[in-house]
């Protein structure tokens, strides 16, 4: 069912789309100035064990500036560099080219595909490398918290945050499990945008960006309305605490995914009608 010339090309072409390369640089941008925001906040302080915490304050942390605004945007550029990709392949007239090699189920199911990895490594390796460049220019002896509070005060909250005994064992570890669940978070959101853009139905190209980006919204003003903390927001920062996602995250991510398969399989279906 899947082609992996395909999937590798596919992917090649999504990393090397303007979309891409603009939220590539993006994220390089926000990471690089919270890295260098930490410096100039580390550099005042005499002592390093009065240094903040390199982990907590690295972007994806729930206490980053620059994270919170990242958050803010984030529904769009999850979607951006990957949503148009099936729409632009049938006016480019590519997907043809691709469907004649392998057939037409190999191309939707390996695009698909494309899109989870080219959405991985976008997502991931800006955090990476910032997780890298901490690890070596801070020490992960320091133990100032961000909140402002005494070390020792901070112990009993540790048991609120998700996975927080990987942290005890490892912090560097930790951020490492975090940004990689970061990335496949990402990959579930962009999956599930895909499968909805995939639809022969849309005549737009600005509307394929639109499924996810209501879902994502919604649920922010919902939460609003009614604080059941099940917005993302809540849920991808590291060092939030334990929403009322820890389950419920779960299942709704679970529910997300085969969603997303249906959706596809719909389209597929729609596709060959369409085709008649």
């Amino acid at each position: 069912m899947i082609s992996q010339e395909v999937v590798k090309y596919q992917t090649k072409v999504l990393l090397q789309s303007k979309y891409a390369i603009a939220v590539w640089l993006m994220l390089i941008i926000t990471v690089s100035a919270n890295f260098i925001m930490n410096c100039i906040h580390n550099v005042k302080i005499h002592y390093v064990t009065e240094m903040f915490d390199p982990l907590k304050t690295i972007t994806l942390s729930g206490w980053s500036d620059f994270g919170i605004v990242l958050m803010y945007i984030y529904p769009l550029i999850v979607v951006l560099p990957t949503a148009m990709s099936y729409y632009d392949d049938r006016l480019s007239g590519i997907n043809y080219f691709l469907q004649s090699r392998c057939g037409f189920k190999k191309y939707y199911y390996s695009n698909a595909i494309a899109v989870c990895f080219a959405t991985f490594i976008l997502f991931t390796i800006p955090f990476l490398i910032e997780l890298i460049l901490s690890t070596i220019c801070f020490s992960f002896f320091s133990k100032g918290d961000p909140s402002g509070f005494p070390y020792y005060e901070t112990i009993p909250d540790l048991n609120k945050y998700l996975f927080y005994k990987i942290y005890l064992i490892s912090p560097f570890l930790y951020g490492l499990v975090m940004i990689i669940r970061f990335g496949l978070i990402s990959c579930l959101f962009s999956l599930f945008n895909y499968s909805f853009a995939v639809s022969p139905k849309i005549k737009y190209k600005m509307i394929t960006m639109i499924p996810l980006l209501v879902l994502l919204y919604a649920l922010m003003f919902i939460d609003k309305v009614v604080p059941l903390k099940l917005t993302y927001i809540e849920v991808i920062p590291i060092f939030n605490y334990k929403s009322n996602g820890g389950y419920f995250y779960i299942i709704g991510c679970l529910a997300m995914f085969w969603v997303a398969i249906l959706e596809l399989k719909i389209n597929e279906k729609r596709y060959y009608i369409f085709k008649k």
